[in-house]
């Protein structure tokens, strides 16, 4: 894999992580880059599989990946492209070369906080977890969710480990969940992300957190709204979901969304598919099935 941008990254660092170079994308850039506090280092990891345009205000902010080169970076894959399944590539690569990094915060380029993102940061400043993230889940509680089959040990073989899942799109990892992480692909292991980073983790013995959980040094803060079924829909019902993408952030303060896209990544429904399906996805909760 290739990926731009030298080395001296430290401490804890954000990385913005898309494809996407619109206005709507550099107005999110500016506005986590102003208000991310000074405790951390903001940078932006651009996808150039797409061929984008590196803005010139941010060229000093932006470390650069292909995505169609991924495989070849020596970790195991479980797949032929990025997508799904392997966004955690990079930066594992960017960890490997910045060992000074202590904690790593992933902002997916279509995830918006509706308050200063320092809040959130600063909230899990001191929090020893080696994951934070969105919509931890057992299996139990989501058993026909389709990427559990795709975790395999390096035998190829199905997993025998107690699965999480977790949704990926903010999230902090520690140096030493990087490290696992990139020393279990090399060793075989391989899986959709939203299922391989918090099994290993957990079962490697490092900490997992969902970002509503308190750990013991903190209160629980509600930073999002999240729901499924047991096929692990995340649609419709909550501020962050799979989909349907939104155009703007919600107006609750100090929550997180995602999709938000630019509108001409939105594709609309038409107004009676789209109230129906809310009535189908909504009857599948309320019976849980």
């Amino acid at each position: 894999m290739s990926v731009g941008g030298g080395p001296g990254l430290s401490g804890t660092v954000v990385i913005f992580f898309g494809h996407d170079v619109s206005r709507t994308s550099r107005n999110a850039y500016r506005r986590l880059r102003a208000s991310a506090g000074p405790a951390v280092t903001v940078k932006w990891l651009l996808d150039l599989a797409s061929r984008p345009e590196i803005p010139d205000e941010f060229a000093a902010d932006i470390i650069t990946c292909n995505s169609l080169e991924f495989a070849s970076w020596g970790l195991r894959t479980f797949g032929p492209t990025m997508l799904p399944g392997h966004c955690h590539f990079p930066l594992l690569w960017l960890h490997e070369r910045n060992p000074d990094i202590t904690h790593l915060w992933l902002v997916e380029y279509d995830v918006r906080f509706t308050g200063k993102w320092r809040t959130l940061f600063d909230h899990f400043a001191s929090d020893d977890a080696d994951l934070i993230t969105c919509h931890v889940r057992h299996h139990d509680q989501e058993p026909r969710w389709h990427w559990w089959v795709s975790m395999r040990s390096p035998d190829g073989k199905p997993a025998e480990v107690e699965l999480l899942r977790a949704f990926l799109v903010v999230a902090r990892y520690s140096a030493a969940a990087l490290a696992e992480l990139t020393a279990a692909h090399r060793a075989g292991w391989t899986g959709h992300q939203e299922v391989i980073i918090p099994t290993l983790l957990r079962h490697f013995g490092l900490k997992v957190r969902d970002i509503n959980d308190a750990s013991p040094a903190h209160r629980a803060r509600r930073f999002y709204v999240s729901r499924s079924d047991q096929n692990g829909a995340l649609e419709e019902f909550g501020t962050v979901r799979y989909r349907p993408a939104r155009a703007h952030a919600g107006l609750r303060s100090n929550m997180l969304y995602h999709p938000v896209k630019p509108v001409s990544m939105i594709r609309q429904r038409p107004f009676v598919a789209g109230v129906l399906r809310k009535i189908a996805i909504a009857r599948r909760m309320l019976l849980g099935s």
